[in-house]
């Protein structure tokens, strides 16, 4: 009886032991279970972006596309005047009697077309030239400009005689007030007469001509705030709007660069457009397709996703990353190399948001792997060392080998 009795306590006590087993395998796999899901349930922490506002003003260059010479002018290396001042010169010649320059010589630059959506709200512009000497005295060069595609012009005011190493003249205002003035928009040098010079004349030096259209965005493509974030595998950017993206109208592109030095060399960009969610590397000069990545757009916001590992994040020492977004006219018109292009709306303005190394970590992404590792190696060290020990099954294991080795 009295055996018996020590049998049934010793069941009661291994059945104690048991369950309390089964509490700690039970504990164990509900604790990987909740790290596992750290992931997923943990709310991104966005971090703001300063400098960028709804309303802003955008200006951008547009510059001449095509020199027709007025009066008896000739025109030498035309294209060295296109595009912004780079230092290198169109040169314009008189090539009337004895070499002088005439009333009405001079070079009448069109410039591309400007025009796009949003609410116009102004336009300025510069010309850069030199002009290497003469005999003026009461002979100039004026500085025109055209809002109805040359019909008539009216004059920028400024007037010049001599500038031997070049000099930008402006930016001088104009009185365009809508889109049709911009398109229409021309400038011209013109020589104005009061005292003819006795001797020939040297060229003039065009360096080239810029013309700055600013504009207000359309509301959806109009910015408002900018985010970024990560959780240590991806790298998420969030645009707000002042209203819901219309991908059918505008193109979103978000360009990501790791620089090796000042000037951003844009490697990979996001871009969300009609029938399009994508990543794109930069390959030689072109944009490529890498691959389709989560791109969600929602209430006057899209939110960017894409693996760090995608955008050779890991493999970049260092790990900043030059940051800027850039919103286009029109379904599928990011260019196909380049990073601006005639846009709607940029930020910043100018230049790019520098993430640090700091602002991306990858320890996150690390911790995830280390930390159930950890868990489950610390449980299951102190399950085998403080709990199976006292188990049914250990001392049932040990009588049986005991038996055996009698």
């Amino acid at each position: 009886m009295a055996k018996e009795k020590r049998e049934a306590a010793i069941d009661l006590g291994t059945m104690a032991i048991s369950t309390r087993a089964k509490h700690v395998v039970l504990g164990f796999l509900l604790t990987i279970i909740l790290v596992s899901a750290i992931p997923s349930a943990k709310a991104l922490e966005w971090i703001s972006l300063d400098g960028e506002a709804s309303g802003d003003t955008i200006s951008q260059t547009v510059c001449a596309e095509d020199l027709i010479p007025t009066g008896t002018a000739s025109i030498t290396d035309e294209a060295q005047a296109y595009g912004a001042f780079d230092d290198t010169d169109a040169s314009i010649s008189p090539t009337g009697a004895a070499g002088n320059w005439r009333t009405g010589d001079g070079v009448d630059a069109v410039i591309g077309n400007p025009s796009h959506l949003g609410t116009f709200s102004s336009l300025t512009f510069s010309v850069r030239l030199w002009h290497p000497g003469g005999t003026f005295t009461d002979d100039y060069f004026e500085i025109q400009y055209s809002l109805n595609d040359g019909t008539s012009w009216s004059a920028a005011v400024a007037t010049f005689t001599q500038d031997t190493s070049r000099t930008t003249y402006g930016p001088y205002s104009t009185t365009a007030a809508s889109w049709t003035d911009a398109d229409q928009f021309r400038v011209r040098l013109v020589y104005t007469k009061t005292r003819r010079p006795d001797n020939p004349t040297p060229p003039l030096y065009v360096d080239g001509y810029e013309v700055y259209v600013s504009s207000t965005p359309p509301a959806a493509a109009d910015m408002v705030d900018l985010y970024h974030s990560n959780d240590g595998t991806y790298f998420y950017v969030k645009e707000t709007l002042v209203a819901d993206p219309d991908a059918s109208s505008f193109t979103y592109v978000v360009y990501m660069d790791f620089p090796n030095d000042v000037a951003p060399d844009p490697e990979y960009r996001m871009v969300y457009t009609s029938g399009k969610s994508q990543l794109e590397q930069m390959v030689d000069t072109t944009w490529e397709w890498v691959k389709d990545i989560t791109i969600t757009p929602g209430t006057q916001e899209i939110v960017f996703k894409v693996a760090l590992s995608d955008i050779g994040y890991y493999d970049n020492p260092g790990k900043s990353m030059d940051l800027w977004f850039v919103n286009y006219e029109g379904a599928d018109t990011a260019p196909a190399s380049g990073t601006n292009g005639t846009y709607l709306d940029r930020a910043p303005d100018t230049g790019f948001y520098l993430l640090s190394y700091t602002e991306i970590p990858e320890w996150e992404g690390v911790m995830k792997v280390i930390t159930p590792a950890i868990i489950c190696g610390t449980v299951g060290y102190l399950f085998v060392t403080r709990v199976l020990p006292h188990t049914g099954w250990l001392k049932a294991h040990k009588r049986k080998s005991s038996s055996s080795s009698a």
